[in-house]
C-alpha cells in the first residue's frame, strides 16, 4: 500500500508505504515507512516493524498537536511477553528537511527485577503499582515490589501525571479517513 500526503501544504509530500508480506498469518508483521518527495527524489523519514504476536513492534502514523493544531509524523507502538508490557511513541517534525525528534516516550509494566537497585531507590516515587489506585511507591516499598510501572519522557523518567499530561497534547491521526 502506498499513498501520499500533504501535511503542511509545501507542496513537498510525504509518501507512505506499508508492505505485509505475511498476509496470511494470524499475527500482524508488517514494514511502513514515511519518505519525503522532494525535488523528485525520496528522502527516509521514519519506519515502523510490527513483528506480530505479545512482541508487538509499531508502526508509521501521523500526530496532531491538540496545542497547535500542527499535524507531525512518528510512530505508535507496543511490545509485551516476558512478565510485561508496554508502549512507546515518537513524535516528529520535519524541519529545513531535516527531521526533527519532539518526543520519545514509553511507559511500561514490568518486573521491578528489570532494574537496578540503584535507581529503584533513588526515584521510588516515579514507580507506580499496576492497579486501581496506581499509589507511587516509598522508599520503604519499592525493593519488595515485584512489578512496577513507570513512564520515560525524551529519556528522562517522568511521573505518571506528567507522561498523561503530555500524552494527551497529541491525539493518533488515521491515515485513511
Amino acid at each position: 500500500t502506498t499513498r501520499l500526503f500533504d501535511i503542511d501544504g509545501s507542496g513537498n509530500p510525504i509518501l507512505y508505504c506499508y508492505e505485509a508480506p505475511h498476509d496470511n498469518w494470524t499475527l500482524p508483521w508488517s514494514y511502513s515507512n514515511l519518505f519525503l518527495l522532494k525535488e523528485g527524489e525520496l528522502h527516509w523519514l521514519v519506519s515502523g516493524y510490527e513483528c506480530g504476536g505479545s512482541s508487538g513492534g509499531d508502526v508509521v502514523c501521523f500526530w496532531k498537536d491538540e496545542d497547535t493544531g500542527e499535524i507531525l509524523f512518528g510512530t505508535d507502538g507496543h511490545a509485551g511477553g516476558f512478565g510485561g508490557f508496554g508502549y512507546d511513541s515518537t513524535i516528529c517534525r520535519l524541519v529545513n528537511g531535516t527531521v526533527e525528534e519532539i518526543l520519545d516516550c514509553y511507559w511500561t509494566y514490568q518486573s521491578a527485577r528489570n532494574y537496578d537497585e540503584e535507581v529503584l531507590l533513588a526515584t521510588p516515587h516515579l514507580f507506580y503499582t499496576y492497579d486501581e489506585n496506581e499509589t507511587p511507591y516509598t522508599k520503604e516499598t519499592i525493593l519488595e515490589a515485584d512489578s512496577v510501572q513507570s513512564c520515560v519522557v525524551n529519556d528522562e523518567r517522568v511521573s505518571l501525571e506528567e507522561y498523561r499530561e503530555i500524552a494527551r497534547r497529541y491525539s493518533y491521526v488515521s491515515l485513511f479517513e
